[in-house]
């Protein structure tokens, strides 16, 4: 004997409704302009200036001594 799925359709239409995307794209999305803000700009800069200034500092020919000596 074969029983008979009553609900089929139905359990077949709601997989479909559930796997379908939620979201449905009207428009392109917009991007932020996060990017394009002035603070943003100004503090690339700055950090790159930073990182230009502290590679362009010549490095210690030798090792600074210290205030005491060390003990250990």
């Amino acid at each position: 004997m074969k029983l008979i799925d009553l609900y089929a359709q139905a359990r077949q239409q709601w997989l479909r409704e559930e796997q379908n995307p939620r979201v449905i794209a009207s428009e392109v999305a917009r991007q932020s302009s996060f990017e394009k803000s002035t603070i943003v700009r100004v503090a690339v800069v700055a950090i790159l200036l930073i990182v230009a200034a502290d590679l362009a500092q010549e490095a210690p020919a030798e090792a600074q001594p210290t205030a005491r000596p060390l003990t250990a």
